[in-house]
């Protein structure tokens, strides 16, 4: 119930939120490769007074543990989370901190999130009288489609042991800066991967007769997918499939292929709703085949699992947002296609994942997150540090 200290203590870290933020961006790194990163934020959390309980993951060097003991012995312990990696995208943003690696840029704000929670750790470091327990930072690497993701091998090599809550936010460029966003209940969706490979008959395009044509096989899949959402599955039962790759194995334009590889994802709440869109995406893609004489081959990988946010740490999120910057700045957002492998901290231990709009003001940005143009309102930083540091101390001192 620190709020008018945290929130001074994060307008005064705002020059150096930014000098972080700008630091990291700078030097992007892809998952599992994320060292400069992990450096950098050991070497200041050392600075404040952190123990540092594990740096290095999955065999590698990327990614952190910290923790922080408030005052007395015993209490509850609370994690923060922020990751930590880049994507491989050129960025074309123009700044004077632009990326200077090239093919690889925080395309997703991971460097705000980052900075963001590095202030938190600061602040905290100077209010640690105030609150009683202990605060474990997770500094995440491998969010944007690590094998493992970064969340399991921080699980696995016990990140949340002895963790009683969780929390997590994301800054998003389609809100408006100073937006704080919050859901109860299921906020994003299991995902899952799937490639269709449909086989047929080549010729010269001007003898189709002499062929058995996977375009017009792999066609046909593509159409009839959208009936195996609008026919096979409740309309209140939310659910995406995307065709992303569409490629024939020739490129010729007046040859027709011997095949063609499609690959896509599926999006759902419900484990049941994902099961069927697997059986339907192998039916349909047997089926198409069949039809036109072809030979169908079909994979499914279970990505993420759906994000569920706890009922009383979201409270506690949502209060700590109040507090900071009013009823207006609130958001209660419906659930969103979206996934994100916070999903698996949320499997094992209460916890909330929320939101910070960082567009700009009035008007959101025109461009979205995994954009080569993507840039963030960095005014918005010492809210998120004032927001991780509010939920933390009153999760400790009131328990969930």
């Amino acid at each position: 119930m620190m709020y008018e200290r945290i929130g001074e203590l994060a307008r005064q870290l705002q020059p150096e939120l930014v000098e972080w933020r700008r630091e990291l961006h700078r030097r992007p790194e892809l998952a599992w490769r994320e060292v400069f990163t992990t450096d950098r934020i050991v070497s200041l959390l050392e600075r404040w007074g952190y123990s540092i309980v594990q740096r290095g993951f999955n065999g590698t060097q990327s990614g952190v543990v910290a923790d922080l003991a408030g005052r007395g012995e015993g209490g509850k312990t609370v994690a923060l989370r922020a990751d930590i990696d880049a994507l491989a995208l050129t960025e074309e943003t123009g700044a004077p901190y632009a990326s200077e690696t090239e093919g690889v840029s925080h395309a997703c704000g991971h460097d705000a999130h980052a900075a963001m929670l590095l202030g938190a750790a600061k602040i905290l470091s100077e209010c640690r009288d105030g609150f009683e327990g202990r605060v474990r930072l997770l500094f995440q690497p491998a969010e944007e489609g690590g094998v493992p993701s970064g969340a399991q091998s921080l699980i696995a090599e016990g990140a949340l042991e002895g963790v009683d809550a969780i929390f997590g936010m994301h800054i998003q460029a389609t809100l408006p800066s100073g937006v704080f966003s919050y859901g109860f209940g299921p906020r994003m969706t299991a995902s899952g991967k799937w490639t269709v490979t449909i086989r047929g008959k080549g010729s010269h395009g001007a003898f189709p007769e002499w062929s058995k044509d996977p375009i017009v096989a792999a066609s046909n899949f593509v159409m009839n997918l959208q009936a195996l959402i609008s026919r096979e599955l409740r309309p209140l039962d939310a659910a995406v499939v995307s065709v992303g790759i569409f490629k024939p194995s020739s490129e010729t334009f007046n040859s027709i292929p011997d095949r063609v590889e499609l690959q896509g994802t599926t999006r759902s709440y419900r484990p049941e709703v994902q099961s069927h869109l697997e059986e339907g995406l192998r039916r349909l893609a047997e089926c198409c085949a069949a039809t036109h004489r072809c030979e169908a081959e079909f994979s499914f990988r279970s990505g993420l699992p759906a994000l569920v946010n706890d009922l009383a740490v979201t409270t506690v999120a949502r209060d700590a947002a109040r507090a900071l910057r009013g009823d207006g700045a609130l958001l209660e957002e419906a659930p969103q296609m979206g996934s994100e492998d916070f999903s698996y901290y949320l499997e094992k231990t209460p916890g909330s994942y929320c939101f910070l709009g960082c567009g700009g003001e009035g008007t959101p940005s025109p461009y979205a997150h995994h954009s080569p143009k993507f840039r963030i309102d960095e005014s918005v930083l010492w809210m998120g540090s004032a927001w991780h540091a509010a939920v933390a101390t009153d999760l400790l001192s009131e328990g969930t």
